[in-house]
């Protein structure tokens, strides 16, 4: 979703963009109604880097390309030295600093991001930390000038576990919600369009007061409005939710969301539930979801800690220095 975001936004600047992605569905078609010359790629056969190379490169020479935009960990030195060699610009979109980079540009937009990371080439430029978030057009618009009142009670719960949750996340907090008995609570649930335990759901969820929903699009500005409280994954989201002043529980359901959510949890942005196997300790769990549900003034806290990470967010710095054609590979 992260290139996505970049993507609008240099669509906005008037730059013309050429999606390179292996994701099929949903995802496809919505890149398609964001006006980008899609390329569906692999089809199910196994990515080989030097045929993937050989395939931007045709691209890129066909258009008149100069950026390539990366955002895949397989995008590594070896890659972007033979996109520098063909007189491409590179930029990557990162958030674990696993190899050298000789990218033009290496953008992380996690809190956690440092210089003394990253192993680089002089003259690549570092953008680094939430003033970098890329975040989706239509939050953008809603969160204008929206400020959140934070009310004396919670109500109103939103759960969302990214696009996959592949260990379903989103069933371990229905349980340990459903556990604590909180009467008049209404819980709505994003279900990515990835997420293999959409039926899973439904049926543990049958006549309780949780509703699903598959693949939101218009509504999840609103619902992201509506949510006193949101239990959400720590990754790109946050950023969007940040821009709502949303106070969130936050999980970790991949390595590199580890250290990004310590970090969020230790200047007081989010409260952390932790990985897997933290949060099926069910006493320890409540106990941290009762310490922002029964208290307004750490719901404060947390909304106004998040919020002031995006105030100053600096998306016109990314694209004053990209010129030309564009091409964005996931």
């Amino acid at each position: 979703m992260r290139s996505m975001a970049l993507a609008q936004q240099l669509i906005c600047a008037g730059h013309q963009i050429h999606f390179i992605t292996n994701v099929q569905g949903e995802f496809l078609q919505r890149l398609k109604e964001e006006k980008v010359f899609v390329y569906p790629s692999f089809n199910g056969v196994k990515w080989e880097e030097e045929k993937d190379l050989d395939w931007v490169k045709e691209i890129a020479k066909d258009w008149g390309v100069n950026w390539i935009i990366t955002d895949g960990y397989h995008f590594e030195t070896h890659y972007q030295a033979s996109l520098k060699r063909a007189d491409l610009k590179v930029m990557c979109i990162d958030d674990i600093a696993a190899c050298h980079y000789v990218a033009d540009i290496v953008l992380n937009q996690n809190i956690s991001a440092d210089e003394q990371m990253y192993t680089k080439e002089d003259y690549t430029k570092l953008l680094l930390g939430p003033e970098y978030s890329l975040i989706r057009s239509d939050i953008l618009e809603a969160a204008q000038d929206y400020q959140r009142k934070i009310a004396d009670d919670v109500k109103n719960v939103l759960i969302s576990m990214g696009g996959a949750d592949p260990e379903n996340m989103t069933l371990l907090v229905l349980k340990v919600l459903e556990s604590m008995k909180l009467e008049g609570l209404k819980i709505n649930v994003l279900v990515g369009m990835f997420n293999p335990h959409y039926q899973v759901l439904l049926d543990a969820c049958k006549n309780k007061n949780v509703e699903m929903i598959r693949n939101a699009r218009s509504e999840l500005p609103e619902l992201m409005k509506q949510c006193d409280v949101a239990i959400t994954a720590g990754g790109s989201a946050l950023w969007e939710f940040a821009l709502f002043s949303t106070p969130l529980l936050t999980t970790v359901i991949a390595e590199n969301q580890r250290l990004l959510v310590k970090k969020m949890a230790d200047i007081g942005a989010v409260e952390s539930l932790g990985d897997k196997k933290e949060i099926v300790d069910m006493n320890l769990t409540v106990k941290k979801i009762q310490q922002v549900f029964q208290s307004r003034v750490k719901r404060e806290q947390l909304a106004f800690n998040i919020h002031r990470l995006v105030l100053k967010r600096k998306i016109r710095d990314i694209i004053d220095v990209i010129e030309g054609n564009l091409c964005i590979g996931v």
